[in-house]
């Protein structure tokens, strides 16, 4: 699915229908293994978070493996939510960047690479959209796979923007007078220019009266 791909957020009841895999650690379906990397000068953006279950849950990002970093928590209640946008960057250095869910009714964390259990399914291609499965009413399927179901508990879109723009060129110096040659600054996307060449300005004609 696309960024505006449908998704179903289940309503009612607020259980997900799922068939759950034997419990083994893998990759998230669809996600880059590792997680996301953020280049150097871009930004990530997460848009259209959403929230549906009965447990409390937290949301936020990881970057280069450091501390979760928490964006909003929704305190459940089998009732639905939103939360805020969130852009982060940009940065000087590459980043690798995980979204986390964490259950707070069964003290469980799940990452969107699929780690320490897998339950959340990444589709898409810069846009993604993440559809993450908390850990059931009763903590049922705590440590349980879970990748194939209907709807999620929070779902968010993660966009990485293209890498920015820079500047390249050669350093000159003209003379007046002189020819000059020399190279343009341009886009790393633009075309390559020709070679500009720079004729010096005419002197004005004098005229001497007889």
């Amino acid at each position: 699915m696309r960024r505006l791909a449908a998704w179903t957020v289940l309503t009612g009841t607020f259980v997900l229908l799922a068939v759950f895999a034997p419990g083994v650690t893998a990759f998230a379906i669809g996600s880059p293994p590792g997680g996301f990397v953020i280049p150097v000068g871009s930004t990530a953006s997460f848009t259209n978070i959403q929230f549906s279950a009965c447990n409390s849950l937290t949301w936020g990002y990881q970057l280069n493996g450091g501390s979760n970093q928490v964006k909003a928590t929704f305190p459940g209640g089998c009732g639905s939510g939103t939360a805020s946008d969130v852009t982060i960057g940009p940065f000087a250095t590459a980043m690798t960047l995980r979204v986390f869910l964490t259950d707070n009714h069964c003290s469980m964390t799940y990452y969107s690479d699929g780690t320490p259990v897998d339950h959340v399914i990444v589709s898409g291609t810069n846009p993604w959209l993440l559809r993450f499965r908390d850990s059931g009413g009763n903590c049922e399927i705590r440590t349980t796979t879970a990748t194939n179901f209907v709807g999620c508990n929070f779902c968010v879109n993660l966009a990485i923007s293209d890498r920015a723009i820079t500047v390249s060129g050669t350093n000159v110096s003209a003379s007046e007078a002189k020819p000059f040659t020399g190279t343009v600054a341009r886009s790393p996307t633009a075309p390559l220019p020709s070679a500009v060449r720079m004729f010096p300005r005419p002197r004005p004609s004098l005229s001497l009266a007889p």
